[in-house]
């Protein structure tokens, strides 16, 4: 991979040019589609994808701009904030993506796009963690500040470590390990390019996350007014980012233990994969529980201090299933463009329509009580239920039959008084019971 860095730039102009040669066909392909219908096509191809790139960073500008506000602002505001940090996140990733193909950045055949496009995405996603959870951060603005850039630098300096050729160091690692003298180690230049990364790291990982899981605890975590969840959300970064080191360590670029390099680039893509999608789908989660949450304390079924979801004990009426609409669908024309596009190809609403069924509350009430109970417990919503596939519903019922036997037949042997629906009821406010 180091002796074919000088194909660099032979690679990166046949790049360049075969991408020339798509956008001139692409632009002789509209010309004939056109049929002379427009006066400048190419314009207004050009003209639709600028508004619209435009209106929808500068949308996600705007929002982040914010930030230093949102110590004095609700949750609901701090996960708004997030959501668009997230769609700016993913943005990027999508552009560094596409980017990496044309292997313009592959300097010495290391991917700078990858590192560029870490430096691009990491930090904001540490400073989420912090934005999180800021009216219990002290001298939040700072803290942001500083995991911002100890990020930044962890990015960069392992960027410039994977471009030195050779091993971090040349001397006797076990003479190092009984004396703890760097003169034994003999550390190389690559060396001290990663010790302010792998440094940094450390600082994250054991510093300052920790600090944020105190404060958390300390503040009351979600009864002091924090998302739900926080803790995980913390140990989903901490575990995922370190499999990055332990990976470049592994690779060519680190100290060559794996020498496939064809591997390299899959397990960076894993990694990445993995650590912002187990970010974004866990900001989701809690950002959907708050709503639920907040939608069921506003109908009078929680209490301020109580957790967002429903027991038996409290299961509406069927005339109150309207109440429990916690997923509204907005009106179409509210929608943003993308939504309202794929609204018709969307294969929940295909499999909704195709039972015939208008609303939440013609399909709830059909339910019997224990199967709504059922639900309840494993944070199943009215409206949620109904949008679901005849696949997934069959399959909720099936599971629904499995432990709904498994519940009588232990009433049967330990207590025949017993009633297997009462003791569900029970259960119900177990979600782990409802999740297995």
């Amino acid at each position: 991979m180091r002796q074919c860095a000088p194909l660099y730039a032979s690679i990166a102009i046949e790049s360049f040019a075969t991408l020339v040669m798509g956008l001139v066909f692409s632009y002789l392909l509209l010309l004939i589609t056109n049929r002379g219908r427009l006066k400048r096509p190419g314009r207004a191809v050009w003209g639709l994808v600028s508004t619209k790139f435009m209106a929808f960073y500068y949308d996600i500008y705007l929002t982040l701009t914010k930030w230093k506000q949102l110590k004095h602002k609700p949750l609901e505001d701090r996960f708004a904030f997030c959501r668009k940090a997230n769609q700016g996140i993913c943005s990027i990733a999508i552009l560094i993506a596409v980017l990496t193909i044309t292997r313009w950045l592959h300097i010495g055949n290391v991917n700078g796009f990858r590192y560029l496009g870490y430096a691009a995405t990491c930090p904001p996603m540490q400073a989420e963690l912090v934005l999180l959870i800021a009216p219990a951060v002290p001298c939040c603005v700072l803290t942001c500040y500083v995991s911002f850039f100890i990020t930044f630098l962890m990015l960069i300096s392992g960027w410039a470590a994977s471009l030195e050729e050779g091993d971090l160091f040349v001397g006797d690692f076990s003479k190092f390990m009984d004396t703890w003298d760097l003169n034994a180690l003999e550390p190389t230049r690559k060396f001290w390019y990663l010790a302010p990364s792998m440094s940094a790291m450390v600082v994250l990982t054991f510093v300052i996350m920790p600090y944020l899981a105190l404060l958390y605890k300390i503040k009351g975590g979600e009864k002091g007014g924090l998302p739900h969840n926080f803790f995980r959300l913390l140990v989903i970064v901490g575990v995922t980012w370190w499999m990055f080191p332990v990976w470049w360590l592994l690779s060519y670029e680190g100290i060559s233990i794996i020498t496939d390099t064809k591997l390299n680039a899959v397990g960076f893509t894993i990694l990445n994969v993995l650590s912002k999608g187990a970010f974004t789908f866990q900001v989701i989660s809690m950002v959907k529980y708050h709503k639920n949450k907040k939608e069921l304390q506003e109908k009078g079924f929680l209490a301020a201090g109580q957790r967002g979801r429903l027991s038996c004990d409290t299961l509406p009426g069927e005339n109150q299933v309207d109440a429990l609409q916690v997923v509204k669908r907005k009106n179409s024309k509210k929608e943003t463009p993308l939504v309202w596009m794929l609204r018709p190809f969307d294969e929940k609403t295909f499999a909704y329509q195709s039972e015939g069924k208008s609303s939440a509350s013609e399909q709830w009430p059909a339910l019997e009580k224990p199967f709504r109970c059922f639900l309840l417990g494993r944070g199943i919503y009215p409206t949620e239920y109904a949008s679901k596939p005849v696949v997934e519903q069959r399959e909720l019922r099936a599971q629904f039959k499995y432990v709904f036997e498994l519940v009588t037949k232990h009433v049967a042997a330990t207590n025949p008084k017993g009633n297997a629906f009462e003791i569900m009821a029970h259960l119900s406010e177990k979600s782990s019971f409802f999740s297995v």
